[in-house]
């Protein structure tokens, strides 16, 4: 027992070290200037895209002198899908959603590109088990098999599947193509090996124009930027995040990216908070309001927190967001002590037959845990989730639940661990890992 007790004091004061270390090592710098984004916040984003709006006019109008175009409706759908990505409505897939499937009802030239659609929309709406269904349909009418595949990667590796991921992906014919590179840098980072999934995008964004028309160097870079904040690497990712809004202003997934890096890296959250409030106003998704919760809880304002967690299990329980948030809710509300859990088990349930993957099974995990069925939990997490995953949040999770359950000695290496990951966790997580580690 001696012996355990001078191993635990050991990790600990290892663990204040990591911690301590970590603070010192992201406060060092200030990274994001508000001079470099200020433009970007520019009211004027907030109205109407007029260009797109005519566009979906123009062609409504044509589908109403032919109703039964389907290339048409392939079109409007088309266009419906780009307004919600830019706009934030939802309803606009279910619109596009509901083209489609008429469109595959009536006469068509060609069936497959109307279900590489449908694919894209269900993994849009986190409806993994519907594209995969659309992904079968496709691959019965054996035209289009590369656009296919790739799309049957995409949802492999979304379901957890990544053995059926590779299998599809060994099935598209050019390994040196876009297509191929993009995802199988995905492997590369799934698989722990994020400095060599970020090799491969460096190197495929090098091979691309800078070219504000070429969609392909913009999803590039950003999601490269994203890879960079993973690996620690903040400037390299808030430069990455500023190139990309430079070459589209409406990339709100860049302004989020430099709105973490204020409130995580450089303790600015006020700086966050404007950033957020400017997204939610051009692109009103219930996304921006949980990173607000966090930033309220953090800057010592849980009421103000609570009031951000309520609007948005409010909006993303309406029926049109379908199976969007269920994780997201069932996260909340297992934080949430006065929680139902049959409503919780629902959402854990609908998400593991949805999406079967390691963070699906660590939510099973911890609804047992809230049950105070620990060894139910327990086996859960040593079967489905711990050695699965990579993810930060993931291995934090885990420790927090063995120090909950009472088992420091197992706690401590996950905790450890996800400590040193304290941007991608953010600071309120950092200071939660601190809690634990100073109760053990």
């Amino acid at each position: 027992m001696k012996k355990i007790a001078l191993l635990l004091g050991v990790a600990v004061l290892t663990m204040g070290a990591i911690l301590t270390y970590a603070k010192f090592a992201y406060q060092q710098r200030v990274i994001t200037q508000p001079q470099d984004y200020a433009v970007f916040l520019n009211p004027a984003l907030a109205e109407r895209d007029t260009s797109l709006t005519q566009q979906i006019t123009f062609w409504k109008n044509r589908l109403a002198f032919e109703p039964n175009s389907g290339l048409y409706k392939r079109k409007v759908a088309g266009l419906l899908t780009e307004q919600f990505a830019r706009g934030g409505d939802v309803t606009a897939v279910h619109q596009a959603d509901s083209l489609l499937h008429s469109a595959l009802e009536g006469p068509i030239l060609k069936e497959t590109p109307i279900y590489h659609a449908l694919v894209r929309n269900a993994i849009t709406q986190h409806d993994f088990q519907g594209a995969k269904g659309y992904v079968t349909q496709a691959l019965a009418t054996e035209a289009d098999l590369e656009i296919t595949r790739l799309l049957q990667f995409d949802v492999m590796l979304e379901l957890g599947d990544l053995a059926g991921a590779k299998k599809a992906l060994t099935q598209v014919a050019d390994p040196a193509s876009f297509d191929y590179q993009i995802r199988w840098a995905k492997i590369q980072d799934h698989e722990g090996d994020l400095p060599a999934a970020i090799h491969t995008m460096e190197q495929v964004a090098a091979g691309l124009s800078q070219d504000p028309s070429d969609d392909r160097w913009i999803w590039t870079m950003s999601n490269l930027a994203d890879m960079y904040g993973h690996a620690g690497l903040v400037q390299k990712a808030y430069q990455g995040y500023l190139a990309v809004l430079r070459q589209d202003s409406r990339q709100y997934h860049a302004l989020r990216g430099i709105a973490w890096i204020a409130f995580s890296h450089d303790q600015r959250p006020e700086e966050a908070q404007q950033i957020l409030h400017f997204l939610k106003q051009v692109h009103p998704v219930p996304d921006y309001d949980l990173l607000l919760a966090d930033i309220a809880e953090y800057t010592g304002n849980p009421g103000q927190a609570q009031q951000y967690r309520n609007a948005f299990i409010a909006v993303a329980q309406q029926p049109q967001y379908g199976r969007m948030y269920h994780s997201y809710l069932a996260k909340l509300l297992l934080e949430e002590p006065s929680s139902k859990l049959d409503v919780i088990h629902q959402y854990v349930q609908a998400e593991l037959s949805n999406r079967p993957t390691v963070q699906s099974y660590l939510l099973l995990a911890r609804y047992h845990a809230a049950r105070n069925e620990w060894p139910v939990a327990r086996q859960i997490m040593e079967e489905k989730v711990i050695g699965h995953s990579h993810e930060p949040s993931v291995l934090f999770e885990v420790g927090k639940l063995y120090s909950t359950a009472g088992y420091p000695d197992l706690a401590m290496p996950f905790l450890q661990e996800a400590a040193s990951a304290s941007f991608e966790l953010g600071p309120l997580v950092h200071q939660q890992i601190m809690a634990i580690s100073e109760s053990i």
